[in-house]
């Protein structure tokens, strides 16, 4: 590979060993390039031929300072070049993500306004119902069982603990889906918005077990 500089019509060619730099001149500068000499219009200069051409005039005094000195900053303009290339792909990703999320949210506008209020009201419904089960199996998860379910189905095992947690649990389910239910009456009211599980979470009855001695 000919170690080379070509700076013409907006454009820079750099070879320098067996790196090869190629952007608008623009990009040239923001990578970190130099600013051409005065009178200095354009560049072709080829130093493994000892030739260079400025501004269309070839033979030129050789070798040419400003030539020089760019051609050895390709690794440092290669390196700006990658980094320049990775945010517009980050950019370009995000407003693909972006552009997405828009047209899914759209996409639900246009869905939910095609359902009657029955189906709308089912729909609700099994948000909040799978919200209530997730509360519900996300704490027993905390005490290491598998899920809700789970726990509520240790009745008499011969294991205080167990049976301390279980029946605790029967207990606050209830008392959950109770709760949840007149949430889900205020929702479907029209009283109130539907909570996300977070906010679902600081709704409902605490879960309180009592271990016996």
């Amino acid at each position: 590979m000919q170690n080379l500089v070509a700076i013409n019509d907006g454009q820079v060619i750099i070879q320098y060993g067996f790196q090869t730099y190629h952007d608008t001149f623009e990009n040239f500068i923001l990578d970190g390039g130099e600013k051409l000499p005065d009178e200095m219009k354009s560049l072709d200069y080829n130093q493994t031929l000892k030739t260079c051409s400025i501004n269309g005039e070839a033979f030129q005094v050789f070798p040419n300072e400003y030539a020089e000195r760019v051609m050895v900053l390709v690794p440092m303009l290669c390196n700006a070049f990658e980094v320049r290339k990775k945010k517009r792909e980050d950019a370009q990703r995000v407003e693909r993500e972006e552009t997405e999320r828009i047209k899914r949210e759209q996409e639900e506008i246009e869905r939910l306004a095609k359902m009657s209020q029955a189906e709308k009201e089912l729909m609700i419904q099994q948000q909040l119902t799978q919200a209530v089960q997730n509360v519900l199996d996300a704490q027993a998860q905390e005490l290491n069982y598998d899920s809700c379910l789970s726990v509520c189905s240790y009745v008499d095992t011969g294991v205080q603990k167990f049976d301390d947690e279980g029946r605790a649990f029967r207990a606050w389910r209830s008392a959950v889906w109770a709760k949840g239910y007149e949430i889900l009456a205020e929702v479907q009211a029209g009283t109130r918005a539907i909570p996300t599980e977070e906010e679902l979470l600081t709704m409902l009855p605490e879960l309180v077990i009592n271990y016996s001695e």
